[in-house]
């Protein structure tokens, strides 16, 4: 079994490294460790080392050390190779990367024994005219439309395989998977969707207009966006990676034709994790 370990060098994650190849080398398993994190790894141990041009097709497990941003640009690398990936929270909120260090290698003994499940998580991909983002298009999260440098506000046009929705006056539009109904949708005040369901969802953000709500959608459509501004651009964020855009180009948005595979302990409930991690439901009289 080829193991892949991604993450960013700190106390934490080199305690989290040294266990795994202390597990790899005893299970006779082949371990690769990113370059991030080459100079955390003990001497004498055998590993081989990668980086983000690296053929995933000969790995059968990612393990992501550290926080949900680190959890997301994993990833983004793995995702088109059909790997499964499992987070390992050595960071501070730990809602995608929930798996605590000392449960590490239980949860690796769980999935060896085909006791832990996989969860199919939907991904969006961005096209342009201009093909801005390039080929670092896949969204985990979300994919925001936003306004920049100016107070005005966007007029963002939205259609659904060529439907008009509507036409929203704000500060931008975010379109989220259900993954991403946690975090930036959220906070613009958009649904919580459970994550292996199949929608997208577009949430407005400060809308100019006490009619505008979230709306969700079957992940299938294929959305087309239209942006006016003031300042004749505008950016375009892919999980927080943005692009300056011509208001002259069209966005096309649709479901990647790849999905996500996030392991998760067989004691792994969703609803639990929104109560602890994200207070959700909170009564203050309890």
């Amino acid at each position: 079994m080829n193991i892949a370990i991604f993450g960013r060098p700190n106390e934490s994650t080199t305690n989290a490294l040294c266990i795994l190849l202390k597990h790899c080398k005893n299970k006779g398993k082949t371990l690769l460790v990113h370059k991030f994190l080459k100079d955390s790894c003990p001497e004498n141990t055998d590993y081989i080392i990668f980086d983000k041009t690296y053929d995933f097709s000969n790995v059968d497990i990612a393990i992501s050390l550290g926080g949900d941003g680190t959890f997301i640009r994993f990833s983004r690398m793995i995702a088109p190779y059909n790997v499964p990936i499992l987070g390992v929270n050595t960071g501070r909120l730990g809602f995608l990367a929930d798996i605590p260090v000392e449960n590490l290698i239980e949860t690796l003994d769980e999935l060896e024994q085909n006791i832990c499940c996989v969860e199919s998580r939907t991904l969006l991909e961005l096209c342009s005219t201009n093909n801005c983002h390039k080929d670092s298009n896949i969204a985990i999260n979300e994919i925001s439309i936003l306004r920049r440098d100016t107070s005005s506000l966007l007029v963002v046009n939205i259609y659904a395989d060529d439907q008009y929705i509507n036409t929203y006056w704000a500060d931008g539009l975010i379109i989220a998977t259900p993954t991403g109904s946690t975090a930036y949708s959220m906070a613009a005040g958009g649904p919580i969707v459970a994550p292996e369901s199949k929608n997208l969802i577009i949430t407005p953000i400060s809308p100019h207009s006490l009619t505008a709500r979230p709306l969700v959608l079957n992940d299938d459509v294929k959305l087309t966006i239209e942006v006016e501004s003031r300042n004749d651009s505008y950016l375009v964020s892919i999980d927080s990676r943005s692009e300056v855009v011509n208001v002259n180009e069209k966005l096309y948005i649709n479901k990647s034709p790849y999905c996500l595979k996030v392991i998760k302990d067989k004691k792994h409930d969703y609803f639990a994790t929104l109560r602890e991690k994200l207070m959700w439901g909170k009564d203050k009289r309890q």
